[in-house]
């Protein structure tokens, strides 16, 4: 597999899991001049766990937390309560 077939599902996990938890990118990329998408899109990167992430996508019943193995967790919990006014 090239490098670019493993950034791009590594992107589309992040994507899909953003879209399934209610983060906004276009709001990530607004705080502190894009630096919070761009780290959340290198922790993804440099995850190890991409097979495992597909996999939670693919059977885990609907959540709304990311599964703990997920770098970006915290960060998607405390975005998703924020775009769902819980916070």
């Amino acid at each position: 597999m090239s490098l670019v077939d493993r950034i791009d599902r590594r992107l589309t996990n992040m994507s899909t899991m953003m879209r399934r938890l209610g983060v906004d990118p276009v709001d990530l990329s607004w705080q502190n001049q894009g630096q919070v998408l761009a780290s959340a899109i290198h922790a993804c990167r440099a995850c190890p766990h991409v097979d495992r992430c597909r996999d939670w996508l693919l059977q885990a019943p609907p959540s709304q937390e990311a599964p703990s193995f997920c770098p970006n967790a915290e960060l998607f919990a405390q975005e998703g309560s924020f775009m769902r006014g819980s916070v």
